[in-house]
């Protein structure tokens, strides 16, 4: 089952008219570094791979400490969980985290360690799947993590130990990461008990790239991998460039194309162009409608180890009508 990558998915449960809404946690930014030369704790159980080039994820949310006050002023009871899983494109195996929500920044480390108050547990845990896996694959059991710190903000991660191995990340490949925010919330409001749920999901296409730093929105990397020119040819047809990034390395990639006319917010025009195959890049004649207003085309696309990507691109400005513009706050549905 295909799912947009720019898609966010808002599920409410409850009477909605009772009670103030509680919008669920966004990702606003994904950074990839290097953490290599970063000092490592001294704690001594903890286990740091010795490898020369370590890769280190940070995800920012819009969701702080001063969100969760207010949001906790409405409710008489609320649990925020976010779960960010990763796994190498090429690969079926990935490696989950679970985190207490309204942290802002949520931090992904070699050896699961990014928070201090977090070493001893997870150094405690960590020694034991290595024990397990001592005694063979067939006699593994799962191995549930406890912190018994407080103000640790990880709540779960891997219990075997094949699954910790599929944390690290790895040079020059490419990964998905899925972020899922729930917040299940409680009110109280004429004498009635309301639930509610507001749930997110998003995902990152990113490339570990021996750089020292590359961030960005999910538009941003989104256009890192898949890029779109345009040029108006007369006022009746554009020529689109479709091109994949030189370092992606997948093949049997299936470009779904629509195209789309709005004035303003409302769309009056909607066709299905085709799907087409790309292998590196493809050039294609887009005839186009003479409609005033805003002229859209969106590309999806369908890989076997990515479910869908969303893209809208803009053509160079002319006085030939239609212009095609950008417009990042919409989705390809």
């Amino acid at each position: 089952m295909s799912h947009l990558l720019l898609l966010r998915l808002l599920f409410l449960t409850g009477t909605i008219c009772q009670a103030r809404l509680i919008n669920s946690e966004v990702v606003k930014d994904v950074s990839v570094y290097l953490c290599s030369h970063i000092s490592t704790y001294s704690h001594a159980n903890m286990n740091f791979f010795s490898y020369p080039v370590q890769f280190c994820v940070t995800l920012r949310s819009d969701k702080g400490i001063r969100e969760e006050i207010k949001d906790l002023q409405s409710t008489t009871s609320l649990q925020s969980r976010v779960s960010i899983s990763w796994r190498q494109l090429a690969t079926a195996n990935s490696c989950r985290l679970t985190f207490k929500g309204y942290q802002t920044e949520y931090r992904i480390s070699p050896d699961l360690g990014g928070y201090e108050t977090c070493q001893t547990s997870i150094s405690r845990h960590l020694f034991k799947l290595s024990q397990g896996m001592n005694l063979g694959i067939e006699h593994q059991k799962r191995i549930e993590f406890n912190s018994t710190n407080q103000d640790c903000p990880i709540l779960n991660v891997p219990t075997v130990y094949p699954e910790y191995v599929s944390c690290k990340f790895t040079s020059n490949e490419w990964y998905q990461i899925e972020w899922k925010s729930t917040i299940r919330y409680e009110t109280f409001r004429n004498g009635e008990y309301g639930t509610y749920w507001a749930n997110d999901t998003q995902n990152f296409i990113v490339k570990m790239s021996e750089e020292m730093r590359r961030n960005g929105s999910e538009h941003v990397w989104l256009k890192r991998l898949l890029k779109l020119e345009s040029r108006l040819e007369g006022c009746d047809a554009t020529k689109l460039l479709i091109r994949f990034a030189d370092d992606w390395t997948y093949s049997a990639n299936s470009v779904s194309l629509s195209y789309r006319i709005f004035e303003g917010s409302t769309k009056i025009h909607s066709d299905h162009i085709g799907t087409f195959n790309v292998e590196g890049w493809k050039e294609l004649n887009i005839p186009l409608k003479r409609i005033p207003g805003d002229h859209e085309i969106c590309a999806q696309v369908l890989h076997r180890f990515i479910h869908v990507l969303g893209l809208k691109f803009s053509a160079s400005e002319s006085s030939s009508l239609p212009p095609l513009r950008l417009f990042q706050n919409r989705r390809c549905t």
